[in-house]
């Protein structure tokens, strides 16, 4: 018997690693006949397990559902990059445009300030950079995108659009 915390004896000479162990959970089905799909979306969860990650908010998460990419799920789907692009809303396009290149910091940086509540001192912390240039880099979006952070509807839209850039880059 293997004592608690320890790793279990060489079998036959192999090792057994102890990398992180990941989980993907497909929707739940009746009968076996639709268990192929739920396997297919158990892989898929894993697949885009980032993007689930980033929705349910917490980055470190190991057992994912397909069940909490909601709306996104149409769009991991969808087969066309092209067609993605259209869901993704003209500031965001433009700020990723102004990225690519000027190889900038200015998605990473609105994706990070909207992951911590509009925070300027906890997206400085997290992103391990001062506090001015984390609002510098806030007026430059608001020049390049023309994006208004006081407009909560809006911000759905930017956050719901960073969410589909992720997908367009993954693919």
């Amino acid at each position: 018997m293997t004592p608690p915390g320890s790793l279990p004896p060489r079998q036959n000479g192999a090792r057994f690693s102890a990398g992180p162990v990941l989980v993907g959970i497909g929707k739940c089905v009746t009968g076996y006949h639709h268990l192929k799909e739920s396997f297919e979306d158990s892989k898929m969860a894993l697949e885009y397990i980032n993007i689930i990650r980033k929705i349910i908010g917490d980055k470190n998460k190991a057992v994912v559902d397909c069940s909490k990419l909601g709306i996104f799920y149409a769009f991991i789907k969808m087969k066309d990059k092209e067609g993605l692009w259209t869901y993704i809303p003209d500031s965001v396009s433009r700020l990723y445009q102004y990225d690519v290149k000027n190889k900038g910091e200015l998605i990473n940086t609105l994706e990070c300030f909207l992951d911590n509540n509009q925070s300027l001192k906890k997206t400085s912390q997290q992103m391990f950079i001062h506090y001015r240039t984390v609002s510098y880099r806030l007026q430059r979006i608001m020049e390049i995108s023309g994006m208004d952070f006081e407009n909560a509807s809006e911000m759905l839209v930017v956050r719901n659009g960073l969410i589909i850039l992720r997908l367009v880059e993954e693919r």
